[in-house]
């Protein structure tokens, strides 16, 4: 395996470099990247595995070196067990060829599938006045409460609940800072015992309320961007709260939700139309239902 992955390593510039400049299949879809005892592994076999998983997780592999060398592993491992299967005359027994059979159906539903649906959703202005319907409704959907952007530092009562030190030490680091002795975050980094943003200068990011508990919540909302405030006591401990900015509620502007609304219409519709297309196909007129027989079967199917 060690092998394998440093002829992996080496090649991998070539597979890339191959795909970004087109060259043509004769040149690129031969070049070998595994030659190994059994079987070679060439681009043309990995450019298969690529355009066989969705494509989603194609544009990741593409770009995340790593991945890409663990999927040319994978189809070079795969490629020499069904090597090895074939030459055991595997494909022949009747499970083998009824898999085979039965994904080679799906994955051509699947593709007409795909392709219907691509063509009704290709418009993206289409989807545009229902879009704009959808937003004058549901307006309250697209509204942001009011929020703030904070950090704090934290400092913990002791197990026998020594509230006034702590209290103390908040208050003596408090002064520091609005002296200048030292900034907010170098105070966080130093002070806080709240591990978890420490090492953030305390940022707590973006929140609006009900995220924090209340006497934290009440005061970092009461507070002007720039404060620090006062020890706030709550169930944690005492805390040093700084507001870094505000910000108002708001309801977002169709420009700026447009597109996350035209997405969930295309879904909607999507599930639509996958659904509307196996009732047309079972509900067919045309159709002949031979139930005597299916009923025979489904009572003795003798495989």
């Amino acid at each position: 395996m060690k092998y394998y992955k440093s002829v992996l390593r080496i090649y991998l510039f070539v597979l890339v470099a191959l795909w970004a400049i087109h060259t043509s299949a004769d040149e690129s879809a031969k070049a070998v990247l595994i030659d190994g005892p059994e079987v070679d592994l060439t681009i043309e076999d990995v450019k298969k595995a690529l355009l066989s998983v969705p494509a989603d997780v194609r544009r990741v592999l593409l770009t995340n070196k790593q991945k890409l060398v663990e999927s040319v592993n994978s189809t070079y491992l795969t490629k020499v067990a069904a090597h090895r299967a074939l030459a055991k005359g595997l494909d022949n027994t009747p499970e083998v060829q009824a898999r085979i059979w039965n994904r080679r159906l799906n994955i051509l539903a699947n593709a007409e599938l795909d392709k219907v649906v691509a063509k009704a959703l290709s418009d993206d202005e289409a989807f545009e006045p229902l879009a704009r319907e959808e937003y004058l409704a549901h307006q309250e959907d697209y509204a942001v409460p009011e929020r703030v952007h904070a950090a704090h530092i934290l400092f913990k009562v002791d197990a026998e609940g020594d509230d006034a030190t702590a209290r103390a030490e908040a208050e003596n680091v408090r002064v520091r800072i609005l002296s200048g002795e030292i900034s907010f975050e170098n105070a966080a980094r130093k002070f806080s015992q709240d591990e978890r943003n420490a090492s953030k200068g305390g940022d707590l990011g973006i929140f609006p309320r009900g995220r924090m508990v209340k006497p934290f919540e009440t005061v970092a909302f009461s507070l002007e961007p720039g404060q620090v405030s006062e020890p706030v006591k709550t169930k944690f401990g005492y805390h040093l709260i700084r507001l870094s900015e505000k910000f108002s509620a708001e309801v977002r502007s169709y420009e700026k939700v447009k597109k996350v609304i035209v997405s969930k219409l295309k879904k909607k519709m999507e599930a639509k139309i996958r659904r509307d297309y196996w009732l047309q196909l079972e509900n067919d007129p045309n159709l002949k239902v031979n139930r005597t027989l299916i009923n025979e079967f489904v009572a003795d199917p003798n495989l």
